[in-house]
């Protein structure tokens, strides 16, 4: 069985509904835990999980990835994205705690002040619809060395099946990456072959990445400025 041990993945899951009943709260929903899990439980990772409902539980609980005791260390922010024109550009989208609330619009740039506060980070995958549409200089910090996102309306499960893939391929079939250059090249591998070697083993996950358009974003050594690769473009 394949082990890392030394992998984090720090989940947050907004509330994917507001339904809510006098007798028995809010009811229960659909959740990417257990699919995170049972990859947790079969490569030997650890998962820290955490459901959010306003911009403060993101505000307090992301910064604190930096005091807990990790190796490498892996963001996974996931909710409903939505894109305000006023803005030009996706803003993340939770239900407040309290149904009598507006909704809340977390922008990009309040993101990338809680991820920079949150000490190393190897990769952050933002699990939104059409986030992938704001550049990512808008999301990423200089402390992280990969992100993945999506530039489309999406599905969840399949989103999350793509992300636990890019997880794989990056720390397992590749081992652990020691550059954003080295991780968009196990991606790129894992894309194009499955991330095996043999060739009777290899299998192309490309199409499937280009009916999300996901986008893949690293910085090169030296450079101020984030490299963006769509899938369609691999």
């Amino acid at each position: 069985m394949a082990s890392l041990k030394d992998l984090t993945i720090f989940v947050f899951e907004a509330s994917w509904s507001n339904d809510f009943t006098e007798k028995n709260g809010y009811l229960p929903q659909a959740s990417l835990l257990p699919y995170i899990k049972a990859f947790a439980e079969n490569f030997g990772c650890t998962v820290v999980y955490r459901q959010f409902r306003t911009e403060d539980d993101l505000k307090t609980w992301i910064p604190r990835i930096k005091n807990l005791k990790a190796g490498r260390r892996i963001l996974w922010i996931s909710a409903h994205g939505k894109l305000l024109k006023q803005y030009k550009e996706v803003t993340l989208c939770t239900t407040s705690s309290d149904r009598r609330q507006r909704i809340n619009y977390i922008r990009p740039g309040k993101m990338k002040e809680w991820i920079k506060r949150a000490g190393k980070i190897d990769g952050v995958i933002v699990d939104l619809c059409d986030f992938g549409k704001n550049e990512a200089e808008k999301w990423l910090s200089d402390n992280v060395m990969w992100g993945l996102t999506y530039g489309i309306s999406i599905s969840w499960t399949e989103s999350v099946f793509f992300g636990l893939k890019t997880i794989e391929w990056l720390y397992d079939k590749a081992k652990h990456p020691q550059s954003g250059k080295n991780a968009f090249n196990s991606f790129k591998n894992g894309i194009l072959t499955g991330g095996y070697r043999k060739k009777e083993d290899r299998f192309s996950l490309k199409g499937f990445g280009e009916t999300l358009h996901a986008m893949f974003s690293y910085k090169v050594k030296g450079s101020k400025y984030w490299k963006v690769t769509n899938v369609r473009d691999l």
